[in-house]
């Protein structure tokens, strides 16, 4: 694919975006709100297919495991609307089985992009990410993990599951900083994949 067609559209996706993003915070939630997010979540997975297809990187692999986290997250969000469509809120649901799901599937992509970025080991960017995971750890098990725990009113399977989320944050998180930390050209879509994977990390933790 020729570079001025990549970025003709390129600008095109950010302009639609940008104006689904738009009316998604202009109306009040419902049922259009939910449709714009679903149909966002679902072009993100379309784009990083075609932009691996366009831009034939060395090996289409994490984009590929990138583009399965988002169908699954996607599957997830989709089951959730629909619970919420017809008044039901099951915990923990089969759109934690999609959620959780996902989460494999973005540490195989970071680490995929790492691996490509990064061929040797970077001892100063792995120090990094684990004083980054350490120090996580600890906020997680203080603020997040040891409330669950501790809260005799939900039960067995909601503490695994609740437990289960900032437990994979943390192991996100740690691979996230090594790609970031780690000596190398940074792309846009480097900086794009990093900072969705933040985003992420903190809807989880909000």
């Amino acid at each position: 694919m020729r570079e001025p067609v990549k970025k003709t559209m390129s600008g095109a996706y950010a302009l639609i975006g940008a104006a689904a993003i738009g009316i998604y915070l202009r109306f009040a939630p419902g049922a259009l709100t939910d449709m714009v997010y679903l149909a966002l979540l679902a072009s993100a997975c379309l784009a990083v297919l075609l932009g691996a297809i366009g831009n034939r990187p060395p090996s289409p692999r994490p984009w590929t495991f990138l583009a399965l986290g988002l169908t699954l997250t996607l599957c997830g969000e989709t089951t959730w609307v629909f619970y919420d469509m017809t008044g039901s809120q099951p915990s923990p649901s089969i759109a934690d089985a999609f959620y959780l799901a996902a989460y494999p599937a973005y540490a195989l992509a970071l680490r995929g992009i790492l691996r490509e970025r990064r061929p040797q080991r970077d001892v100063f960017a792995t120090l990094d990410a684990l004083i980054i995971m350490v120090a996580m750890s600890l906020l997680s098990w203080t603020f997040l993990i040891r409330p669950i725990l501790d809260d005799a009113t939900l039960t067995m399977s909601q503490r695994i599951v609740g437990v289960a989320y900032p437990v994979i944050d943390v192991a996100l998180v740690a691979i996230l900083a090594q790609l970031l930390f780690a000596m190398g050209p940074r792309s846009k879509a480097l900086w794009g994949v990093g900072g969705s994977m933040i985003v992420l990390v903190g809807a989880d933790v909000i």
